[in-house]
């Protein structure tokens, strides 16, 4: 894949939002309920950064073949993810990757992220630099506002919100 490159321009394009995520303790070993953290999804914006608990594990993610693969915590470590917000951008270059969070033990999990979301005003499209005849527009274009809508939407599950905005150019 070739280096993308582009100039950041000096006004803030996307939006960014720390969070401090706190999972409850399961008191006993009857009570760990994988389901009760956080469901199979994708992020809705461009990228997340996640300093995760380095005594806890749990967060997983869904290789091509549709299995979980646990993510060991690594002390001193960030994880960076790509969220839908990338993947349209890109024109489907980037990916952004099915994860979830287990429960595995009886204690508090602590983790920190901070979100970069998407361009306050303007469409999430492609760059002209990222279309051509071999690499046709994907995702029609959209605000990040009218996006989150459809995402936390009851109709579509984990991931199938940017298949929605999907476009068939030719």
């Amino acid at each position: 894949m070739e280096a993308l490159c582009f100039i950041a321009s000096p006004t803030p394009l996307f939006r960014s939002t720390p969070q401090h995520l706190t999972f409850p303790p399961q008191h006993s070993k009857k009570s760990l309920d994988p389901l009760a953290y956080v469901q199979i999804h994708t992020d809705s914006g461009f990228l997340t950064i996640l300093q995760d608990d380095e005594n806890v594990g749990g967060l997983e993610v869904m290789d091509k073949s549709g299995a979980f693969v646990a993510v060991h915590p690594c002390a001193g470590t960030l994880l960076v993810n790509l969220g839908d917000v990338a993947k349209a951008w890109s024109n489907g270059r980037f990916c952004n990757v099915k994860h979830r969070v287990q429960c595995k033990e009886a204690t508090i999990r602590v983790s920190i992220a901070s979100f970069v979301l998407g361009p306050k005003e303007a469409a999430v499209e492609a760059p002209p630099q990222l279309l051509d005849s071999q690499h046709p527009r994907l995702y029609a274009p959209f605000t990040y506002d009218d996006y989150r809508k459809l995402y936390i939407s009851p109709k579509f599950k984990a991931g199938e919100a940017l298949q929605h905005v999907c476009t068939h150019y030719s």
